[in-house]
């Protein structure tokens, strides 16, 4: 009887193979898992409905003189939330309402411009923010400001605010 010689080539050919495919595959899954992070970043971060609530939020704070009084209440931290009571309550509160926001921040660009630190108190309870935060492009002087919306259903929208 003839001894087969070649009995473990096989083996080896399999594993060869099916350690090409799962390199192949691996890469594959990296690829895409990124361009869909990038696919729901671009739908959740300044889309057009956002950006047009957010026009409308700003147009109304400055016909009602918003601005100052939002000045005047940003604390030592950098930033103030929007609070209906002080802008002409009723006709806010109803905007607010019907662009579905849940919340409005109105920020110092020096507070985030070199150092978007996760334990700021914004970020404590709003990992979304802190992400979006991360992506917003501040300005170079420490006199401007920016509005950040965040809408109920989960999108932001932000606009630089020159005073």
């Amino acid at each position: 009887m003839k001894k087969n010689k070649n009995s473990g080539f096989m083996l080896i050919e399999t594993l060869l193979v099916s350690t090409f495919v799962l390199g192949v595959l691996t890469y594959l899954f990296l690829q895409f898992s990124a361009l869909k992070r990038s696919y729901d970043d671009n739908f959740k971060y300044n889309t057009v409905p956002a950006l047009y609530g957010i026009k409308n939020i700003n147009q109304y704070i400055a016909k009602q003189n918003g601005y100052a009084v939002l000045q005047a209440t940003i604390s030592e931290s950098g930033y103030t939330t929007l609070d209906c009571t002080s802008i002409n309550g009723n006709t806010c509160t109803k905007l607010l309402s019907d662009l579905n926001t849940e919340v409005i921040y109105f920020v110092k660009d020096n507070i985030f411009k070199n150092n978007i630190n996760p334990t700021f108190i914004v970020f404590e309870t709003d990992d979304e923010l802190y992400y979006f935060a991360k992506k917003i492009n501040f300005g170079d002087e420490d006199t401007n400001y920016h509005l950040i919306v965040k809408y109920k259903d989960g999108t932001f929208a932000t606009m630089s605010i020159t005073l």
